[in-house]
Parts: C-alpha cells; structure tokens; sequence
C-alpha cells in the first residue's frame, strides 16, 4: 500500500560515535510508537538502508511492534560494495540516502540522520501539514520542506534513556535546548529535508561526488532553490530532537569535498543505484529493549579519592559563587566531591534539602546544566506589609535558582517551599513521573532532631536511582555526631565516603532497581 510518508535514514553496523546501535535502534522505535500514538500509522513507513554491514542491522536492531509493522530495510551488502565501489568510503551517506529515496513508496519522503527523534506532536501535524488539514501559504508538493532539529545533549544521551525516558525529558526540557540555526538560507542546520517524490526524481537526491553530510545538504539546497521556495515547519510546531555526541568523537564527523552546480539535477538518471534489487526485510520484532549504561559502574574509593582531589583544583574554582568559600571549609569539600560525581555520572536529577544554605544546587546547575532540579528551602512567609512584594524579591535574588540562566542552565527545576517536615510528601504529590532521584543533599541544619534527619535519609535512598549519591552534611559537627554513627551502621553497605573531621557523609545506592 502506498503511504503518505517515507522516513529514509540509513547506518552501518559498526560502533561509529561509540553507541550507534542505541542511537539508531532507539530513533527507530521512537518514530514507531510515536506514529502509533498519534494515530498516523497508516501514513508513514520507515525505510533503513544497511550500506556495507558485515551483519545485518536488520539482525541486530530490535524493533517495537508498531515499528515493525512500518520499517523495511534496503541492504546495500558489502559484495556489492568491493565491486561498484572499489577502494572508497566504508560508508558512503549520499549514495545511501539516495538508495532509500529512490525505492520509497509514498507521496512524500525526508531523509533524516539516524538518531533523530521524532515526537508525536510532530508526527501528528506533520501529517495534518501534508494532507492539507492544516491552514498554511504553500503547496507542499512544490515545496523544499525543511524541518528544524534541537539538540539533545549527549550527557543525557549517554544514560541511554528509555521511550518514555526521552518524553519526559523532551517534554520539561525542551524548550531550553540549542536550536540548530547555522546557514540560514541554504539548508544548513536542519535536522529532516522533505520533498514530494516528483521532486525528488527531479533533483535525483544528493550529489554522491559530495563526501560528508556537512556538504551535501547545503549542495541539495543551493540546487533547489533555483526553482522551489523553502519553508521550514517549526512555526507550525514540528521540531525534530538530535542526538548529540561526547566531544571525543566530533573528530569522526570531518568535513570533506563539496562539488555545486547551478542546475537543479545531477544529471544521474540511475541516481540511487537504479536498475539494482536489493533485499529487502522486516527485521527482529521485539516485545521488551533495554540498554544497560557503561556509566553505572561504581568507583572504587581510591580512584575517586584522586578524582575529587583533581576536582578541588580544576573544576571547583571554576564554580558559581566559589571565591566566597575558604578552601577546605565544609561547603568547599562537598563541592569537590560534588563535581566529582557529576563528571563522573553525569546525574539527570537533582533533589537540594535547604537550598539556601550553599552554593551545591548552584554547582550542579553549572555542571549538569540540562538536567532536572528540584529543591527546598525553608522559606518563612513575610508579614504583608507594604514592603512585602520588595521582601519577596530580596528573597529571590539570593536563591540559586536566580542564577541559573546566566550560567547556562537549560533544564527544569521545581522549588518548595515551607514546612520541612512534609517537604518530601508534597514533592511527591506534584512530581511528575515516578519520584527518583540521581543524586540528592541533605543539609541536615534545616531538621530539628537527629530522628528527622535519619527519617529523611530513610526516605531520600528509597528514592535514588542505582548507583544514585546521598551527600549528608551539617553546620554543627555536634548535631551531625548525634546521628551519623547510626547511619554508618545501617547503610554500611552503601557508605562510600566521609571526613574524618568534618560533618560529610556520602552514601552509594548499591541496590539494582
């Protein structure tokens, strides 16, 4: 059956940027579901050319089953490579891409890169955009379509999110991300490139005398606009989610050649291999897809001691607000395991107990600055007086939370205020998702008994994720003396770290959840 829409992404089956088959498997079964939830299913196949894998991808990605009704793999085998491409590129993205627009069975095709997400807003008016259902000034059909991506930060990327993992932390934190803008005017930047398929014949795809990705969109582009008027879709509420990569790897993405010519084809009328069969298959369907993070490994103590010990004099002075504090005060050791652990695990979430009394939810703002924050202070509601609207906002102006968008932090944050003692229970009532945490401080000054503070820890490791932190600090080592011997004994084997002469504890969850 002919469908509206064909999504064209293309891979190897090799380790490129280091977690290929995540990024690939997961773009994948995102677009699936997400087709399935707007209801769009009938509309839209996904399309996979397998360029020169020594084993199939369709043999190593387990698909969803809504994505496994709608994808095909085209495998382009490395047979056919030695022959028709001697001596060149392992991989080879124009020549691929255009294989996939080629055999395309829809109205529509975009080619996007293999690790972008679609959301199902997205997909639902993307669709309604196409079918004319929605109120817009150009024909689609004669139209360069270009559909703008943000970029999700590989921090995150790197913990391997689930489906459901990558709405919530679309959803929160979306807004915030970079919006890739570069080149505007040439199709720079764009995260999906869409044509009806009569202009893709037209154009005949992309120019494979083009090497790298970086080229070959602003070529498409150049080409096509001495013809057809582009319009982006973002006005319309359809943005595309990229995966970024850990800096490491952004040698692997070089430049190359750019080949341009001012007319609109390439003149390849066997553009995309034409007159070849390929296979064509379904793939692995799967019920259940776990990835397990290479990040939840826990240190070893003596590591982490030289760790936190390089972070003390390379990434704590660097810190919001640091100059304030006496090097080897209590705050300025928190901060050096702090950072420490964020570098180390890159936490998503964060939860403060008396934010206001230290500059840790300021330093992890900085140093995770896309992740989530969810804070309490203990704040006393002013007299209404005249002067209360000026008391409020001197009140604002020294919470962490006023510096957060100078020092670039992009992520959400919640704050509650009032009682400390059912603190935990409102969080609960209004948390969005199950209540867990990454990492979380306890200043334990903002408690009133000993019994508080050991009911809050209770409380707080229930809800750390694996391998999750619970630094549990005070300003009185003699109130601290009253409960951490007791702490040491329960959670023994969770204790990884305290100061022998300070009021720190840190606590590893060593439960598997």
């Amino acid at each position: 059956m002919e469908k509206l829409l064909s999504i064209v992404l293309c891979g190897r089956n090799d380790n490129y940027l280091g977690d290929f088959k995540y990024r690939i498997q997961t773009a994948i079964n995102y677009v699936g579901m997400n087709c399935a939830r707007a209801g769009v299913k009938d509309d839209v196949e996904i399309i996979v050319v397998d360029w020169n894998s020594d084993e199939p991808l369709s043999q190593t990605l387990q698909l969803l089953p809504d994505t496994h009704e709608i994808c095909r793999y085209i495998v382009v085998p490395p047979e056919f490579i030695r022959i028709h491409y001697p001596g060149g590129r392992r991989f080879h993205i124009e020549a691929a891409v255009n294989v996939g627009l080629r055999r395309a069975n829809s109205h529509y095709a975009i080619m996007i890169p293999a690790d972008i997400l679609f959301t199902e807003s997205t997909l639902a008016n993307l669709v309604a955009v196409l079918k004319g259902k929605r109120k817009i000034i150009f024909d689609p059909r004669r139209t360069t379509i270009c559909l703008d991506r943000k970029m999700l930060p590989w921090q995150i990327v790197d913990k391997q999110p689930t489906i459901d993992q990558w709405d919530r932390y679309i959803q929160l934190c979306g807004r915030h991300l970079f919006h890739d803008r570069y080149w505007i005017g040439v199709d720079g930047g764009y995260g999906g490139l869409l044509l009806h398929r009569d202009l893709w014949w037209e154009c005949q795809g992309f120019d494979e005398n083009n090497t790298g990705w970086g080229n070959s969109d602003l070529d498409w582009g150049l080409r096509m606009g001495q013809k057809y008027p582009r319009v982006s879709l973002e006005p319309l509420g359809i943005m595309l989610y990229d995966m970024d990569q850990r800096p490491e790897f952004a040698g692997q993405r070089q430049m190359g050649s750019m080949s341009y010519g001012n007319r609109i084809d390439l003149g390849s009328p066997n553009w995309g291999i034409g007159g070849v069969e390929f296979e064509q298959t379904m793939g692995i369907r799967s019920a259940e897809i776990s990835f397990a993070s290479e990040l939840l490994v826990r240190s070893d103590q003596e590591t982490a001691l030289k760790l936190i010990r390089q972070a003390a004099e390379q990434i704590v002075p660097t810190l919001q607000g640091v100059e304030t504090l006496p090097t080897g005060s209590i705050e300025h050791t928190l901060l050096a395991v702090l950072a420490w652990y964020c570098v180390t695990y890159w936490p998503a979430r964060y939860f403060e107990f008396n934010c206001h009394a230290g500059l840790s939810t300021l330093a992890y703002a900085q140093l995770c600055s896309f992740g989530e924050i969810y804070a309490f202070d203990e704040y006393e509601e002013f007299e209404r007086t005249n002067n209360t609207s000026n008391n409020i906002l001197r009140y604002l102006d020294t919470l962490p939370q006023f510096h957060f968008y100078p020092i670039g932090f992009r992520g959400h944050t919640q704050l509650l205020t009032g009682n400390s003692m059912t603190v935990f229970d409102r969080l609960q009532s209004v948390f969005l998702g199950e209540m867990q945490f990454d990492i979380a401080v306890l200043r334990c000054d903002a408690l009133k008994t000993s019994e508080q503070c050991l009911s809050m820890v209770d409380k707080l490791m229930n809800v750390l994720t694996h391998n999750g932190a619970l630094f549990i600090t005070a300003q009185s080592i003699d109130f601290f003396n009253s409960f951490h011997i007791t702490i040491h004994q329960k959670y023994a084997r969770h204790h990884f770290l305290h100061s022998p002469d300070q009021p720190f504890i840190l606590l590893i969850n060593s439960n598997a959840n």
